[in-house]
């Protein structure tokens, strides 16, 4: 688990206050977010739960087109955490059976989620 911080903005207050308030927050190691995501990838069922304290939610491939896409197929999803805090998806859009595509929302951590590009393991990252 990674230990750092979240900055929260309290809106229009935020000049009241005069500084935006850090919150400590404890965030998983991107090796045990790609373990649950090819453990739910796996069993390619409908997942939604809670893990390490975040919410969690896996959807299967549907061969179904997706609207506005060239994609033939919906590809399978995983996500972890709460958008805007912290929140990391990966989507297997190559194929069920290649790295899927991540992409990690961390703006407003203090300290970004993923500190080295070995730590996602190949994956096309898409890092905010």
């Amino acid at each position: 688990m990674i230990q750092t911080k979240v900055r929260i903005s309290l809106g229009d207050i935020d000049n009241e206050v005069g500084h935006i308030p850090l919150i400590p927050i404890t965030i998983p190691e991107m090796t045990e977010i790609r373990a649950l995501a090819w453990a739910a990838h796996e069993k390619g069922e409908h997942y939604t739960d809670e893990v390490l304290g975040w919410p969690v939610s896996y959807e299967p491939e549907l061969a179904t087109p997706v609207p506005h896409s060239t994609l033939q197929v919906k590809p399978a999803v995983f996500t972890i955490g709460c958008y805007p805090i912290w929140f990391v998806s990966l989507t297997w859009e190559q194929g069920k059976d290649q790295e899927p595509s991540l992409w990690i929302e961390d703006e407003h951590l203090v300290t970004p989620a993923v500190a080295t590009p070995d730590a996602r393991n190949g994956a096309v990252a898409h890092h905010r």
